[in-house]
């Protein structure tokens, strides 16, 4: 009897939170995309329009960063990306080890912003070469 009652209020709590999307009907909610390092250069090889956002502290910036990122240190990122970007620019964020920047992506995507990636270990998993 107790697992019936459990297992009817957990299926009706997965029922109740599927339904909460603020996208119209017919419309997936925003995501956030985790990309690899591989995908992240072939990105930027095309040209396209991506704004690489490092949310590490500017000292760990300075000692190196992929070649046209710009630092916005965690605590201020999600403000300022809301207030400066559009919610349909493409940001890929970027962090030690891809954990605070997907609280960010997260919270992007919550604020709907539709082109937000996440750069899958950080830059413990960037392969590629660095700037300061």
């Amino acid at each position: 009897m107790k697992v019936t009652i459990i297992l009817s209020i957990f299926a009706l709590l997965i029922v109740t939170l599927g339904a909460c999307s603020n996208a119209p009907a017919g419309e997936s909610a925003p995501t956030m995309i985790v990309i690899s390092s591989t995908d992240l250069k072939a990105m930027a090889k095309e040209k396209e329009n991506l704004t690489i956002v490092d949310v590490r502290q500017a000292s760990d910036f300075g000692e190196g960063h992929i070649e046209g990122a710009t630092n916005i240190p965690y605590q201020l990122a999600i403000d300022t990306i809301a207030k400066e970007y559009s919610k349909t620019d493409k940001i890929i964020l970027v962090c030690y080890r891809g954990v605070s920047s997907k609280r960010v992506a997260s919270s992007l995507v919550g604020k709907e912003f539709t082109n937000i990636y996440n750069l899958k270990g950080g830059m413990d998993g960037w392969d590629g070469e660095l700037t300061k």
